[in-house]
């Protein structure tokens, strides 16, 4: 078993991170982890062919010093185990401490402040401040559209010994024809005039 230390003492404030390089040996090759009351630590896995890391994260609300050869995991062989209060990586205690760890980190822009307030993403118009109830202004009488309602005649078929017999062509009578020369009227005048 091969123990994983922090080489050389670390002053952690709250919610600051710690990397120690971690070297896996063949003999022994799976990493046990601990925590403390006051830290906790996370597997941080670089890309293939990268190094592999120990992150530290003071959970604390005070500063925190982590003395030389303060061990923070064991390397063991298949059939080993450290002594208690060590986890193995992805055991359900260890995913808790890594909510905790989570929890507790401060982002690095947290208390950034930037030199000069951009204005907003879009113009935005300035309006005058209304003193009255608005009333939208009347449109000319060309550009107003409007729905009216006509009123149409409807002839009934006349009924002969039980059959219906369709009316004529829908011929127009003499009063509704319009006579030549005159002007076409509006729909909504046209329609009042059929009515009387």
């Amino acid at each position: 078993m091969n123990p994983v230390n922090v080489k050389a003492p670390v002053r952690l404030e709250p919610g600051d991170t710690h990397d120690v390089l971690l070297r896996p040996d063949r003999n022994a090759p799976f990493l046990w982890v601990t925590r403390a009351e006051s830290w906790v630590t996370t597997f941080v896995k670089g890309r293939v062919g990268r190094k592999t890391y120990l992150r530290v994260t003071n959970i604390g609300d005070a500063a925190i010093t982590l003395d030389a050869h303060e061990t923070l995991g064991w390397w063991t062989p298949s059939d080993g185990q450290p002594r208690s209060g060590f986890v193995r990586l992805g055991s359900p205690r260890y995913q808790q401490w890594q909510n905790v760890a989570y929890g507790a980190t401060r982002d690095a822009e947290k208390n950034w402040i930037p030199a000069e307030l951009d204005g907003p993403m879009t113009n935005r118009p300035s309006y005058p401040t209304p003193k009255t109830i608005l009333r939208p202004e009347p449109r000319q009488l060309g550009t107003r559209r409007a729905m009216t309602p006509v009123l149409a005649a409807v002839a009934r078929a006349p009924k002969v010994s039980g059959v219906e017999v369709p009316p004529d062509d829908h011929k127009l009578d003499a009063d509704e024809e319009t006579a030549e020369g005159e002007p076409d009227m509006p729909p909504a005048v046209a329609g009042s005039a059929a009515i009387k």
